[in-house]
Order: C-alpha cells, then sequence, then structure tokens
C-alpha cells in the first residue's frame, strides 16, 4: 500500500503540470476569441461608420450617370469630361474604402457579409466604368450618330466608322461586363437599401447597353456591308402590299443595289413576276410546302408568304443566284409606307415619268391610285422601278436630313417594313435577333403571336382590307406560363367591283371581282399550343403545322365588299415566360391597328 500510494502521488506529481498547461491554453484561446469578438465588433461598428461615406459617394454616381448620359447626347464634350472626372473620384474613393482590412473581415461575417461583397462590387464597377467604358461615350454615340452615318457628296464614310469601331466595341464589352457582374449578385441574402442599389445601378446600365450594343453592332457592320473592302450587290425587294404577304406583299420589284466604299448606286431593275421556275429552286420543308405552298420555292413574288424573312431572303438569293450565276451579297426588303417614311426626310421628289411623290400621298398612289389611272400593268411595273429608283438617288444624294432619315429607317425596322440579311454567317450573327433581321421568335421566355396574311385572290384588292388584332393574357398560371386570347377582326372595305378596273378586281379568275380570299396564319408562341379557334359559328376547322418549335394554324376567309369575320383564338405560351406577350402582324398599306393588354408582369 505504501508503494502503491507513493507512485500514486509521483503519477499525480507528473500530471499536474500538463494540467496547469491545458489551463494556460484554454485561457489563452479565450483570450483570442474575446480578441477576435472585440475585432470583429470594432471591425463592424468601422465598417457600418465607413458605409455612410460609401452611401454618399454611390448618391454621386447616382446623380452623376443621368446627367451624363444627356450631356453625351447633346455633345457637350466639357460637361462630360467633368461629370467622368467625378464619377471617377468618387468611384475611385468607394473603391478604397471597401477595400480595407475592416471591410474584408466583415465581408466573411454571417449576415453581413453577402452585403460587404455586394457593396465592393458596386464599387469596383462603377471604377471600371469610370475608367473605362463611360469616358468613351461620345464616341459611342458619335460613330452610330445621323450624321456619321449620312452620305456626303453620295458617300457614306466608311472609313470613320471603321475606326471608330475598336473603342465603342470595347465600350459594349465593359458595359456587358458591369451588367453581368451585378446580374451574378445573389439579391435574396441583400438588405432592401444594399437590393435597391443594385438594381437600380442595372436598370441604369442596362438601359446605357441600348446605345452601346447598337453601336457596336453598327461599326462592325456598316464598314463591310457598305463596301470598305470592295463593292457588294445587293437584292433589294420592294414588296406591294395591295397584295399581301406574311412580311408585307408580292416582290413587286427587284432592284440590285451597288455599295462601294459608303456609294450606293442602282444598276438594275427587273419585275418581280419575272422571275421564276417550274420547279423549287431549294428544298423546302414539309410545314412550308403546307402552309405557303410549292410557290414559296418557285416565284420570286412569293418568298415573302413566310414571316420568317431570313429565309425568305435566302430563297430569293438562291433564285437570283439560279437566275443569273450570281449570288448577291445580300438581301434587303422594303415597302411603299417605308419609302413614303424617307421622302419625310428628302422631301418630295419628281420621278422620271413626273409624278412627284410626296410622304403624305407615296403609299396611297403606288398600292392603289397607280391601278386607277394606268390599265397596263407592264407601265404599272415600270412606275413602280421608276419611283423607288427616284427615292432611293435622293436619299443617297445626301440632301435628306440625317436624323429624320435615321429615325424614319428605325420606324420601318420596328414596324416590320424593312428588313435586312447578309449572306455573310458572321454578319448575319449580328443582325440575328435584331428587329431589322425579321427573324421568327426562337425562344419560350418571348410570348410571341403572329397573325399574317397570304392573299389568295390574285387581285390588288389587299389594299382596302382593314385588319385589328387584340391580344390579351387571360390566366397566369403557376408554371410561369400564360394563357392568352387573341381575337382578329378582317373587314374588306371594297368598293363597288364594277368602279374597279379588272387588274385590281382580279377579273373573276380565282374569286368573285372585288371579293377577298385571305390565307390566316396564326403563330402561337414558341414552345406553346393553339388551343382552339373559333370563329362566327362556333369552332373552326384548322390546318395545324408545327414551324420549328412555333405551333401554327392556317385559316381560309372569304369576305365579299363591306363584310366582317371575326376570329377568336385561344393560346398557352411556352413555360416561364419572361415578360407580356408580344403581337406581328403583316404590315399592310396603313399603319399596324392593333391593341396588347398588360401581361402577368404588369398584373399586381
Amino acid at each position: 500500500m505504501v508503494t502503491t500510494t507513493a507512485t500514486t502521488m509521483r503519477r499525480r506529481r507528473r500530471t499536474r503540470p500538463a494540467r496547469t498547461r491545458g489551463r494556460r491554453v484554454a485561457v489563452a484561446l479565450g483570450w483570442v476569441l474575446l480578441a477576435s469578438v472585440a475585432v470583429v465588433a470594432v471591425a463592424g461598428v468601422w465598417t457600418a461608420l465607413d458605409a455612410l461615406r460609401v452611401r454618399d459617394q454611390f448618391l454621386t454616381a447616382a446623380r452623376v450617370l443621368p446627367q451624363l448620359e444627356e450631356q453625351v447626347l447633346a455633345g457637350d464634350d466639357d460637361a462630360v469630361a467633368t461629370s467622368v472626372a467625378s464619377l471617377r473620384e468618387a468611384a475611385a474613393d468607394a473603391v478604397e474604402t471597401t477595400n480595407r482590412p475592416h471591410w474584408v473581415l466583415a465581408s466573411w461575417l454571417p449576415g453581413a457579409g453577402p452585403n460587404v461583397r455586394a457593396v465592393q462590387t458596386l464599387a469596383t464597377t462603377v471604377s471600371d466604368l469610370a475608367e473605362g467604358a463611360l469616358p468613351s461615350l461620345p464616341e459611342v454615340v458619335a460613330a452610330a450618330s445621323p450624321a456619321a452615318l449620312a452620305p456626303q457628296n453620295g458617300r457614306v464614310d466608311v472609313t470613320r466608322v471603321a475606326e471608330a469601331a475598336p473603342v465603342v466595341i470595347a465600350a459594349d464589352d465593359g458595359v456587358t461586363s458591369a451588367i453581368e457582374a451585378l446580374d451574378a449578385i445573389d439579391r435574396s441574402a441583400l438588405l432592401p437599401q444594399v437590393g435597391d442599389a443594385v438594381d437600380d445601378l442595372s436598370d441604369k446600365l442596362t438601359d446605357l447597353r441600348l446605345s452601346t450594343a447598337t453601336a457596336s453592332r453598327a461599326v462592325q457592320l456598316i464598314p463591310t456591308m457598305m463596301g470598305i473592302d470592295g463593292p457588294r450587290d445587293y437584292l433589294v425587294l420592294v414588296q406591294n402590299n395591295a397584295e399581301p404577304r406574311a412580311l408585307g406583299g408580292i416582290v413587286g420589284t427587284v432592284l440590285v443595289l451597288r455599295v462601294d466604299g459608303g456609294a450606293f448606286e442602282l444598276i438594275e431593275q427587273v419585275a418581280g413576276n419575272s422571275i421564276f421556275f417550274d420547279q423549287s429552286v431549294g428544298d423546302l420543308t414539309e410545314a412550308e410546302t403546307a402552309l405557303f405552298g410549292s410557290q414559296l420555292g418557285r416565284y420570286m413574288l412569293n418568298v415573302t408568304s413566310t414571316p420568317d424573312f431570313p429565309r425568305a431572303a435566302q430563297i430569293a438569293s438562291d433564285m437570283w443566284y439560279a437566275e443569273r450565276g450570281v449570288a448577291p451579297a445580300g438581301v434587303l426588303s422594303i415597302d411603299p409606307v417605308a419609302l413614303a417614311d424617307m421622302l419625310g426626310a428628302t422631301g418630295p421628289v419628281t420621278t422620271g415619268a413626273g409624278v412627284t411623290l410626296t410622304s403624305e400621298g407615296t403609299a396611297q398612289y403606288v398600292l392603289n391610285q397607280i391601278y386607277l389611272d394606268e390599265p397596263d400593268p407592264a407601265r404599272q411595273d415600270l412606275f413602280f422601278a421608276d419611283a423607288a429608283a427616284s427615292i432611293f438617288a435622293a436619299l443617297s444624294g445626301g440632301s435628306s436630313d440625317a436624323q429624320a432619315a435615321v429615325a424614319s429607317l428605325v420606324d420601318s425596322s420596328d414596324a416590320g417594313r424593312l428588313m435586312l440579311w447578309s449572306s455573310d454567317p458572321r454578319e448575319q450573327e449580328l443582325l440575328a435577333g435584331t428587329a431589322l433581321s425579321g427573324s421568327l421568335p426562337d425562344t419560350e421566355q418571348d410570348a410571341v403571336v403572329g397573325v399574317y396574311l397570304n392573299d389568295g385572290s390574285g387581285a390588288k384588292v389587299g389594299y382596302y382590307l382593314q385588319a385589328h388584332s387584340t391580344l390579351a393574357v387571360t390566366e397566369c398560371r403557376p408554371d410561369g406560363s400564360q394563357r392568352l386570347r387573341l381575337n382578329v377582326d378582317l373587314t374588306s372595305s371594297v368598293p363597288d367591283p364594277e368602279t374597279l378596273p379588272a387588274y385590281l378586281t382580279g377579273g373573276g379568275a380565282f374569286v368573285p371581282e372585288g371579293t377577298m380570299r385571305v390565307n390566316v396564319a396564326l403563330y402561337g408562341p414558341p414552345g406553346g399550343q393553339i388551343v382552339a379557334v373559333g370563329g362566327p359559328e362556333g369552332e373552326m376547322p384548322v390546318l395545324a403545322q408545327r414551324h420549328g418549335d412555333i405551333p401554327v394554324s392556317l385559316i381560309t376567309v372569304t369576305l365579299a365588299p363591306s363584310e366582317s369575320v371575326e376570329l377568336d383564338v385561344d393560346l398557352v405560351t411556352g413555360k416561364q415566360v419572361d415578360g407580356p406577350p408580344t403581337l406581328r402582324t403583316t404590315p399592310g398599306p396603313r399603319p399596324a391597328d392593333q391593341t396588347i393588354e398588360p401581361g402577368c408582369a404588369a398584373t399586381p
């Protein structure tokens, strides 16, 4: 027992220092933790105080950004320089503040961390813009301005546009990168004040990118497409809306437009009905044949039967190659309404035949009055070509109001009256997705509905067709899809057929004189479906097809003079639709008559 007790005591003496060391370590760790808590607390307070300063810097930036855009558009370069300097100073101060050690420490704190990191991202984003894209805005605007694009002495200065390209593209890339950086921030973890600041800057940059993206496309497309590397020949399809086709009207006239070093001239004019083939020049899909017939690939008149302009342009190009052995560099489409709008910029022009064309009366004369005044179709074709050539000559001569000319082209593009396709894949990729491309929607997130008209009467009575369409959302569904209701009202205002020439009425070749036969192609949203189509006597039989991923219902409507037909269409969009629905219709002799009621995004 004595031995055991002595041994135990020795063991206790040996273990006592170890326990003491453990207690010392624990005490030290405790002090470290307490110190860490204190440091974190101090860092939090310090960060909170700094946040007030950063807020003031962001308020400065928020005030300067809208002013900067106005100054750029006004061409006030001195004010732009002052605003950029103010923005750069505020942004640099915010970056320096938010990169201090206590901010870095606070960025790892639960709860506060995501907000701190978001503020740091905001500061860096504004700083990058102030050092990169924003000082270049005057050059961006100047490169795509009407003054830069207007012909001077019959020529656009494409060299100047090409020289501006690197700066303009870099500015757009900078704005795009800034938007992507803000989009990567998880809004769900942010305080309302921080989230609102992120959203506000993102919205401002999204609006700004509308300008920078347009300018970037312009400086990449204009020099090459306008012949900076040598002459290019384009087909110009002049559509005649008096005989409707899905994209507007039959191709009444084909012009060959040559561009070379920024100068352009019309070098050839042929009637659209002079180009036709016994067999299709290319392979049509089963859906195309079912919806538009083999005429789509056989007659230049009918290439606009499809509402997909890139496809129509490719077919027109193939026809020209089959006819002439030369492939055009691209295809441009325009109609008399767009040509008339151009006259608002050029002023009245006089054709070779001595007819004076004005912005107010040209569309009516070309689409209707000419048939009443001139019974010979061959002379009508000559007049159409002469009128188009006269307007193009006035536009290219440099005497037009540049601002008004560009505005008219933009309006015509938005209305589907001006479209452009390039045979160069890279150029076409840049055009894709713009209003100018005239392409069909290709994503389910866009609730795009189409009402396209193809005449089946073989006459020019389409001038008297009154069309009104209404599109409304009837249900916002849990999966993000929308149920839509489309109403299409078609009315014939054809006067007494006996008072009209046979060429205008069709002479009874396909339908009784003065009667309209219209093939209505209803295009549902991509990835969606057309549930039902109703008419005056209830549900109507339709030809159901799919144009790619787009559901299509084809209906033939016959209208006697003064008769009306109303169609009611029930549709469902694809899932996760982004925003309200969009309605596209065949451009007619008059501005589109349509109503779109608010979608789910606008519903409280």
